[in-house]
């Protein structure tokens, strides 16, 4: 049994309100809302949207200069590695529905709807962009928190009764020892500040998703690229995102819908059930192994725990090459290879 809390009675939702002109905050260096998002992105958009739906009060605190700059300055060939189906921005559906011809999000696409729904619902006015979090208190009396703020070099102070921190999870940016090494003259690059292949002789360290769109990239550049693997990945193709049975779903009923279905149950059960959909279709993997890539074997795997435990480890095979240029030999995959340094 699940219980899926749908609405409030207290603050119903009213979408005809996201039209609305909403209040600019002001030059204050004293503020005070109802609810304070910490996070411009993914997240915190989409709940700033929500709220104002539900005629809350909120500010969004963003570190960028603009919302939706987490993914605008990523590296160009960057992708959303999920079907358009589950990552429909909310109250946006018709926008997302124009490009329908593919089935993913790219980086220009998907900051872009960024744009739409900032301009669509006037949210821009209710952001504090290049702004970070100094300090946080919470007042066990009042019941409120207290937010020390750094806005556009000016420093603030934002009191508010709830506090959502939309920051992301599982990001941070390892680099591998060798590239430290003084013997090392090149470039060193996390894929956080990676752009394109253009002008580069590439050594790619890792094997996940970000991994294989700079494989990608810098193979269609023309370079000869290696990938070097520290641990076995899980491989998912992308057409198993679009079984029925598993966030193919979000294509046969209602978001609503299908969010009650794939969110509802225990994480340990519903891990496993897109794990029995990939089970069934992996017959037809790409013979990842043979080629020296060590990938995980999906029958007894469960995305959900990579997802929510790991926070990566797998790599979505988008069919656009990159995981064949493993299997065909075109890019070399080291094994567990542990450099002491790199010249």
């Amino acid at each position: 049994m699940a219980t899926l809390l749908i609405a409030f009675d207290d603050f119903p939702e009213d979408v005809r309100l996201l039209k609305e002109p909403s209040s600019v905050i002001g030059p204050n260096t004293v503020l005070s809302t109802d609810v304070v998002i910490v996070g411009g992105g993914n997240a915190g958009l989409i709940q700033a949207a929500r709220l104002k739906a539900l005629n809350v009060d909120f500010v969004v605190i963003e570190k960028n200069p603009q919302t939706g700059d987490n993914w605008a300055k990523r590296y160009d060939c960057m992708r959303f590695h999920i079907g358009k189906n589950y990552c429909q921005m909310p109250y946006l559906r018709e926008h997302l529905l124009a490009g329908r011809q593919s089935t993913n999000c790219l980086e220009t696409s998907f900051s872009g709807i960024f744009s739409a729904s900032r301009r669509e619902f006037d949210l821009g006015p209710r952001v504090l962009n290049s702004s970070t979090v100094k300090a946080t208190s919470f007042d066990e009396k009042a019941q409120t928190w207290k937010l020390n703020l750094i806005v556009e070099g000016v420093e603030k102070s934002i009191t508010c009764r709830a506090l959502i921190i939309a920051t992301g999870s599982g990001f941070s940016t390892h680099t591998f020892r060798c590239c430290r090494s003084r013997a090392f003259k090149g470039p060193s690059l996390h894929s956080s500040s990676f752009r394109s292949g253009k002008e580069l002789s590439v050594i790619v360290i890792g094997s996940a998703n970000s991994a294989f769109d700079v494989l990608e990239d810098c193979h269609n550049a023309g370079l000869t690229v290696q990938m070097i693997q520290r641990s076995p990945t899980y491989v998912i193709p992308m057409r198993y995102y679009a079984h029925p049975q598993g966030l193919g779903i979000f294509d046969v009923v209602s978001t609503e819908v299908a969010d009650a279905m794939i969110n509802m149950g225990p994480v340990a059960i519903v891990g496993q059930l897109p794990g029995l959909v990939h089970a069934a279709l992996a017959a037809e993997e790409p013979k990842l192994n043979d080629a020296g890539f060590r990938a995980l074997d999906s029958k007894k795997e469960d995305l959900i725990d990579h997802l929510h435990s790991r926070a990566g480890g797998f790599v979505v095979d988008m069919g656009t090459g990159g995981v064949d240029l493993i299997v065909r030999g075109t890019a070399k995959s080291l094994w567990r290879f542990w450099a002491k340094e790199l010249t």
